[in-house]
């Protein structure tokens, strides 16, 4: 169910992708890295009302093409602003370019590939510091995640894809992503990596980046100095991280708490990079 509807105010600028292809966005052709993990909690906190009010819709979306269902939702996660609006491009990507390329514009003169840029997909990102939900038949690859990046830049706003198929990111065959957990790719504006999220454990994606695990609102990853058990410190709620994580002497993180290995009792150093899931072994912390 939809959030109650009100007046949202939002930034409008019908030139903000004007004449441009998908592949201005990416003009080296490189492919972009990621992060990833399988905590939604690790999710901006609008981005999880989001994904709570307003659920794939794959609707009219082909699992052999690059098509794409947009929604166009207030900055806050509460609100839908448009959409979903249809947009049909082509296959999957391959060496002579993307799906993508079709679905965003296409030239005036077929014959003259150069010419004026008529509108198409990229008619519907006009909106400054929104979140854009895609819900896609196939996922994008890692190049069109490049051109994603510098899109989520020029909009100024959280751009999240919830694809029906990988064939890239988790193995370079054909996976079906199953409808009833989470799979999706974050962008944000000044993020130069992307961010996969998915709650399937067979659904992790092959070759992550180590990511800031400082971010997580109510978790800190540790190590217990004494055995060196890493363990997760959970805490009651972000303020209460706020207050417990804390600078030793060395200027390092670190979380005064007892082991639950060991039991011993002390500052436990916090890591604040890494791969994966947080410990399994965890401390809860109320104040």
């Amino acid at each position: 169910m939809d959030a109650p509807q009100e007046e949202v105010k939002v930034k409008h600028d019908p030139a903000l992708t004007k004449d441009t292809w998908w592949h201005s966005f990416n003009a080296d052709g490189g492919e972009a890295g990621y992060v990833a993990t399988s905590d939604l909690e690790e999710l901006p906190s609008e981005v999880q009302v989001a994904l709570g009010l307003f659920v794939c819709d794959f609707k009219g979306l082909d699992e052999e093409a690059v098509n794409w269902n947009v929604t166009h939702v207030s900055k806050n996660g509460m609100s839908r602003l448009s959409g979903p609006k249809l947009l049909k491009g082509g296959q999957r990507s391959g060496n002579k370019g993307c799906g993508e390329e079709e679905l965003w514009a296409v030239p005036k003169d077929p014959k003259h590939k150069k010419t004026q840029v008529v509108a198409k997909g990229s008619a519907e990102f006009c909106y400054l510091e929104i979140i854009y939900l895609i819900d896609g038949g196939l996922c994008p690859c890692k190049r069109c995640c490049k051109s994603l990046v510098a899109l989520a830049d020029r909009t100024k706003s959280v751009i999240v894809v919830r694809p029906m198929v990988d064939y890239e990111l988790i193995s370079k065959h054909r996976t079906e992503l199953a409808r009833g957990e989470t799979f999706l790719l974050l962008f944000r504006p000044g993020v130069k990596t992307f961010l996969v999220c998915h709650t399937a454990a067979n659904e992790a994606p092959d070759s992550p980046l180590a990511r800031d695990l400082t971010a997580h609102p109510t978790k800190a990853w540790c190590t217990c100095a004494a055995c060196g058990l890493a363990f997760t410190a959970r805490f009651a709620h972000e303020n209460v991280k706020s207050k417990n994580v804390k600078k030793d002497k060395k200027g390092d993180l670190a979380v005064t708490t007892t082991c639950p290995h060991c039991h011993v009792s002390g500052e436990m150093p916090v890591v604040r990079e890494g791969v994966g899931a947080f410990p399994a072994a965890t401390v809860d912390i109320y104040f």
